[in-house]
């Protein structure tokens, strides 16, 4: 196999892991910089010098220490930063010009004390914000009002990030249906039968009423507005998305497919294409054609893996890039070109995670309770 080399920082003393393997030889160097104490350990493979080599290196994590990687590789981890906490199913996070927004949920004396960590790009912790909700199920940035949106187990907030104040945008009680999405200069979201379209001062363009059904104990719901803010995809009936004006919530068009429930959509920056996620059903990709308003289907972007089950989806910020997640494997594909590129495994992972890119790089919030950012 090849040679491989992580190192590992802790920003509070100065110490550094550096962690090797040669061959079959799993090397550890510690401490500080100019003094390192070496150890080598033999294992009889490949795969337990690669297990183990995660699990030293996790147990650093734990410890306080970050993965810092200045030159990473296609597939290489730039950041890996340990979050920890309890596991709620909750794995959200937001990239801002002020740094990166991390949800962590910790148990402290038999008490939920849910809170934002505000790291930088080198894993340095600048902030912990107290949340006024328990879990973060989605955080969303406008950069248009400098604001955090935030769907708190169905409450939706917004915490701008200068008056690093929280305001209650939504009803007094949670509902189950509820998303959260920004488009330029526009802030979508939905909670409680209300769908709300804001402008950059948190002030309604348009408000109305909806209405969901339960199947088999689910509620189909998804709703994203469009890149250019003047477009709203709408789920909450089996089978079916409408795509509603912005500005005043008029139907645009009713698309109809082969599906009962929808997880994710998102739309390309010219407004032609809707992508989506598959809730049950067949876990897959979803396109439809939003110029005759029909479902269609993209060989170049099929899941190379026998099952074609999704875990997440996510585009960057210029679209010219499409990754599809499943469990512990990442695809990367050319999205302009319609193609795979590459693959590459995830690090500390159990079998879940939540995918989204911060600048160039591919982050990584996993149910392991690790934050990372990988090249791709």
């Amino acid at each position: 196999m090849k040679s491989l080399l992580h190192e590992l920082l802790n920003h509070k003393d100065g110490k550094i892991i550096r962690l090797s393997i040669n061959g079959n030889t799993l090397i550890s160097e510690s401490g500080k910089s100019e003094k390192l104490k070496r150890t080598e350990k033999e294992f009889p493979n490949e795969q337990e010098v690669q297990k183990n080599f995660l699990k030293k290196e996790w147990e650093a994590l734990k410890k306080g220490y970050v993965l810092r990687n200045d030159n990473p590789n296609i597939g290489e981890p730039r950041l890996h930063y340990y979050v920890g906490g309890g596991y709620t199913g909750s794995l959200s996070f937001q990239g801002t010009d002020k740094g990166i927004f991390v949800y962590q949920n910790v148990v402290e004396a038999n008490i939920w004390k849910d809170q934002l960590l505000l790291i930088d790009g080198q894993g340095k912790l600048l902030q912990s914000i107290p949340l006024p909700k328990q879990l973060a199920w989605e955080i969303a940035y406008q950069e248009g009002n400098q604001t955090l949106y935030l769907d708190l187990n169905h409450y939706i907030y917004a915490y701008n990030l200068e008056s690093q104040e929280f305001e209650n945008l939504g009803a007094n009680k949670s509902d189950p249906s509820s998303f959260i999405s920004v488009g330029t200069n526009r802030t979508v979201f939905a909670s409680f039968g209300q769908l709300k379209s804001l402008d950059n001062d948190n002030k309604p363009v348009f408000d109305q009423t909806y209405s969901t059904v339960t199947i088999k104990g689910n509620t189909p719901f998804a709703g994203v507005v469009s890149p250019d803010g003047k477009k709203i995809a709408f789920h909450n009936k089996p089978g079916e998305i409408s795509i509603l004006h912005a500005d005043n919530g008029d139907l645009i068009a009713h698309l109809k497919g082969d599906f009962q429930m929808i997880e994710k959509m998102e739309f390309t920056e010219s407004g032609d294409l809707l992508l989506a996620q598959e809730q049950y059903g067949s876990w897959g990709m979803l396109y439809f054609d939003l110029i005759n308003n029909q479902q269609i289907t993209i060989p170049g972007l099929e899941m190379p893996e026998y099952s074609k089950e999704v875990s997440r989806f996510c585009l960057n910020a210029d679209q010219s890039k499409l990754v599809l997640s499943q469990r512990n494997n990442v695809h990367v594909f050319d999205f302009k070109a319609k193609k795979l590129l590459h693959s590459f495994r995830l690090d500390h992972i159990v079998k879940n995670c939540q995918l989204k890119f911060v600048n160039e790089y591919l982050g990584v919030r996993t149910d392991y309770g690790c934050f990372s950012l990988y090249k791709v």
